[in-house]
């Protein structure tokens, strides 16, 4: 693999990090809409064949499909794995709007970086640091409140 180099660029990561902020906001009112004419799972699909497509072009104009091949069955299967788990939460998150509010859905989906690191910890074995177990302990003493 290639050394990439990054240059530090604090106005362009914060306009990024507003924009994530703003777009993921306006997703389940978006959703909402949606939901009126087409049910979660098309809209899912809908939206990871886009995404699917957006990044085969992007790799194969970078000639990074290559790397595609170096993958052993393991994975392989994880990436399959991880693959299948974030299908099931975008349905699911979808699906929910049909019960529960736009206000509320976003308020659970929080919860999936929690979920992601815990995973982390035991699918890859990835060790946290001390300011991250006490973020967990944090985290975990406010759920409770």
């Amino acid at each position: 693999m290639q050394n990439i180099k990054f240059q530090s660029n604090t106005t362009t990561g914060i306009l990024l990090a507003v924009l994530t902020a703003f777009l993921w906001g306006t997703i389940p009112l978006a959703l909402v809409y949606c939901l009126v004419y087409l049910d979660g799972v098309t809209i899912t699909w809908f939206r990871f064949t886009v995404a699917a497509v957006v990044c085969f072009i992007w790799q194969l104009h970078k000639d990074r499909l290559k790397e595609f091949s170096h993958l052993n069955l393991k994975e392989w299967s994880i990436l399959i794995l991880a693959g299948i788990f974030l299908i099931v939460d975008y349905v699911a998150y979808t699906m929910a709007l049909n019960y529960i509010s736009p206000v509320a859905t976003t308020i659970f989906s929080q919860a999936t970086p929690f979920f992601l690191c815990i995973g982390g910890v035991i699918v890859f074995k990835e060790r946290l640091n001390l300011v991250q177990v006490l973020s967990f302990i944090v985290l975990l003493s406010l759920i409770h409140i």
